[in-house]
């Protein structure tokens, strides 16, 4: 019996081409496939029969990754395994974000050695390969933050918005990461986790004919912080972008001791009145904002 739910596992495994699994993902599985048995599903029969596929060898332990194995039956060998997957896997209520979601989005040459994810609050985003109706009376799954995966390390942010979150692929296993309008929102809040001001203005000007202007807005409204539209609306009136939301936004634009373009530098004399920002931001990083000539 054990054996043929084991094989029942990796045939589903196999379906999706997934070398990596949670024990939460495994007790998914089987509840999809043991409605009318119960006991098949209770923590200690999942464990008992992950502790059969590690004997076998048909699962193998990850390093500092408690709960999370890999597939090394003989489909799985030939598959990649991305440390991203790893990382989704070990965290389903988190996104991969930051510089990595800049290569994702082909925004910048940088490879980051880092990986960044940021977690949100659990099951406002339902674990990837899964449905609602799968977590319908169940705890959500665990939310495990390593400090590294293989030889990368991780950077666990936190966020309480999961607007604008897509799901990509990494090498063929689904990851949930920002979208491209929340990517570049993201880095104007946060340059230091995205390379710095100049790689973040980069990115703003590779994405201006790909963006959706209306979706930056949407998002930006719904976060209700008026100094991120201050910074919006400087940077995408920097960009030749008008937009009629943007004379709400600068009459409301208040002054005050954080009303800088750059979060974490000081004070520029260089100011916008229109935005009531400190523009402390070099002449050469803004024009990276700038068409090339």
């Amino acid at each position: 019996m054990t054996k043929s739910v084991a094989q029942l596992l990796l045939y589903m495994l196999g379906e999706d081409r997934r070398t990596v699994v949670a024990d939460w993902r495994i007790r998914v599985l089987l509840l999809r496939h043991s409605v009318d048995n119960p006991c098949a599903t209770d923590p200690r029969s999942v464990a008992k029969q992950i502790a059969g596929m590690l004997q076998r060898h048909e699962l193998s332990t990850i390093p500092v990754c408690q709960g999370v194995y890999r597939v090394v039956v003989p489909f799985a060998k030939s598959l990649p395994c991305p440390d991203e997957a790893i990382a989704q896997e070990c965290n389903p209520s988190s996104y991969l974000s930051y510089a990595n979601a800049f290569a994702y989005h082909n925004l910048t040459y940088e490879l980051p050695l880092e990986l960044q994810f940021v977690s949100v609050p659990k099951m406002s985003l339902t674990p990837v390969g899964t449905t609602p109706d799968d977590w319908a009376g169940e705890t959500s799954p665990p939310s495990r933050t390593p400090a590294a995966i293989g030889e990368r390390s991780v950077r666990w942010g936190q966020s309480q918005s999961a607007v604008g979150i897509q799901i990509g692929r990494i090498e063929g296993l689904p990851v949930y990461v920002s979208d491209l309008e929340r990517t570049l929102i993201d880095s104007l809040r946060f340059p230091e986790h995205c390379g710095g001001v100049s790689a973040a203005f980069e990115a703003w000007q590779k994405a201006r004919g790909l963006v959706c202007l209306d979706r930056i807005i949407e998002y930006a409204n719904l976060t209700g912080i008026n100094l991120l539209k201050q910074r919006l609306g400087f940077v995408l009136e920097e960009l030749d972008f008008t937009h009629p939301q943007f004379e709400d936004w600068a009459s409301s634009a208040t002054r005050g001791s954080s009303a800088k373009l750059v979060a974490p530098r000081a004070f520029s004399s260089t100011f916008s009145e229109r935005w009531s920002l400190s523009i402390n931001a070099t002449d050469t990083e803004l024009a990276l904002l700038k068409e090339p000539k």
